[in-house]
């Protein structure tokens, strides 16, 4: 088997299921594409998910990764860091997705090593983002993120959908203007900013304004 798609909706996840589910995909060696989607993440804590990284880290065929995890509110800064460490010795992985609804306790120094760890995923092609109720970001993380993947001369497509970031401001969108000009391998850029209520319509236009002269994108989206 080369594709896994698992939809977990109604099983309250753990720790101990988490391994038993990591167990199970280890068997599968020669797995390139994986999209694992947990509508009930809120007991799984670091221990769960580096034990899960564990398991991600030995199935060393992954081009593809998609992670749609809900509730996560036990798990902190740590569990982006271990996940982080594994993502960046994947040698062929060329998409990575990844979903996070409600994660009440990462802060800026979660989101800082996950965008220094993917920037050594020198593979990478596409990058999506879905992130969902962060209180605790500010423009820190935005502009470490920006900065990253500006360092990714393979990317070809940025998908990124925030929502309900409280702290962040238009800063987070000058500087992600400016990083990703410099991406000149870049065909297609998604952004949406819903529910951040110190983003401006303003800022949003003008950096739509910016990006739209960029002659080798195909695809531009920046929705509020």
């Amino acid at each position: 088997m080369d594709e896994l798609a698992c939809r977990i909706l109604d099983w309250e996840m753990t720790d101990e299921s988490l391994r038993v589910l990591g167990e199970g995909l280890e068997m599968l060696s020669s797995l390139q594409f994986l999209k694992l989607t947990f509508m009930n993440f809120g007991q799984i804590t670091d221990k769960g998910v580096h034990n899960f990284s564990e398991t991600l880290s030995r199935l060393n065929s992954l081009q593809l990764i998609h992670l749609i995890w809900f509730q996560l509110l036990r798990i902190t800064d740590k569990s982006l860091k271990t996940l982080g460490n594994t993502l960046q010795k994947k040698k062929c992985l060329k998409s990575f997705y990844l979903s996070l609804f409600e994660c009440p306790n990462i802060t800026d120094e979660g989101m800082r090593a996950l965008s220094s760890s993917l920037q050594k995923i020198t593979s990478l092609q596409v990058v999506g983002l879905y992130l969902h109720s962060f209180p605790k970001i500010t423009d820190e993380s935005f502009i470490a993120l920006s900065t990253c993947l500006s360092k990714l001369d393979c990317l070809q497509s940025i998908i990124l959908l925030i929502m309900r970031f409280p702290k962040i401001t238009d800063k987070s969108l000058e500087t992600l203007g400016q990083n990703l000009k410099m991406l000149t391998s870049l065909q297609t850029i998604r952004l949406r900013f819903a529910d951040c209520e110190q983003i401006t319509k303003e800022a949003l236009e003008t950096l739509h304004k910016d990006l739209e002269k960029l002659s080798h994108l195909k695809d531009l989206s920046i929705t509020p």
